[in-house]
């Protein structure tokens, strides 16, 4: 089989709709998908599903397709509508309606010595109810995607989640995100500017050191005066540490907002309508 291992079994696990966590085994003959198709791919939960929606075919040189059957609806791969036959790969998703699938394999164990049938052994299959993950670290869920064969690993974090999402979610995440960085610099302005005002301070009082080189009541009395001098110049800057305090909070808000709002999800797909 192209794009297969001969050892291997092909088959769709559901991972969204109805009918999610069941497996369905591709045999060498096909496979049809519907509502009231006769066979494993009856999927009769999802009222979004056609009667006859689509088949999934192995073709003369072993490639695996799927085929829209004139469906109300239409067949998608990849959150892409298909205008004809489609060429399949491991770790592609295929939604009809309400139901998605994805194109797995499992590896064919060798007979037991004992002769009895052993248990398969799933690879690139143990995953969540919501898309499935797998630990990678720091106590972060990943999801394996073998899309054509090529095994990725995509940590499922809120630190990374924002460059996926969509939409109102996507929006109110990077507003939220910029209003936070606004407000970090605010924040930080009188920090940075006392160091400007150090600076002049410490000016003003060389200038008395030029001015009278010999240590005496008149070098400590300039001193004392430049330094009051400076203190009475400086500007009162405790409002930019308010507002910056503000504009960082108000974006923390806003990109917790983003996490609910529509696309905040981006393994959660709704039914797609022609």
């Amino acid at each position: 089989m192209a794009g297969f291992d001969s050892a291997d079994d092909v088959l769709l696990r559901v991972i969204a709709g109805p009918s999610t966590g069941r497996r369905i085994r591709i045999p060498e003959d096909g496979l049809v998908l519907g509502r009231s198709v006769e066979g494993p791919g009856r999927v009769p939960e999802d009222p979004h599903v056609s009667r006859t929606h689509a088949e999934i075919r192995w073709d003369q040189n072993g490639s695996l397709y799927v085929q829209d059957l004139g469906s109300t609806e239409g067949t998608y791969v990849n959150e892409k509508r298909i205008p004809e036959a489609w060429d399949l790969f491991a770790g592609d998703q295929v939604q009809i309606g309400g139901t998605t699938f994805v194109v797995t394999t499992s590896r064919r164990a060798p007979p037991a010595a004992n002769g009895r049938e052993p248990e398969p052994s799933y690879q690139v299959d143990q995953r969540l109810d919501r898309g499935g993950g797998v630990n990678v670290g720091r106590d972060n869920m990943g999801y394996i995607d073998a899309h054509r064969e090529r095994i990725k690993i995509k940590v499922d974090d809120p630190y990374s989640r924002w460059a996926r999402a969509r939409g109102p979610a996507k929006v109110a995440i990077v507003l939220g995100l910029l209003l936070a960085i606004a407000g970090f610099g605010v924040f930080g302005y009188p920090i940075i500017a006392a160091g400007g005002d150090m600076a002049a301070t410490q000016q003003a009082q060389n200038a008395c050191y030029t001015k009278y080189p010999e240590l005496g009541q008149k070098q400590v009395d300039c001193v004392i005066k430049a330094g009051q001098a400076a203190d009475a110049a400086r500007p009162d800057r405790s409002q930019w540490t308010t507002v910056g305090a503000i504009l960082f909070f108000a974006g923390f808000v806003v990109s917790s907002l983003g996490y609910f709002l529509p696309g905040a999800d981006p393994d959660r797909k709704k039914p797609k309508r022609a």
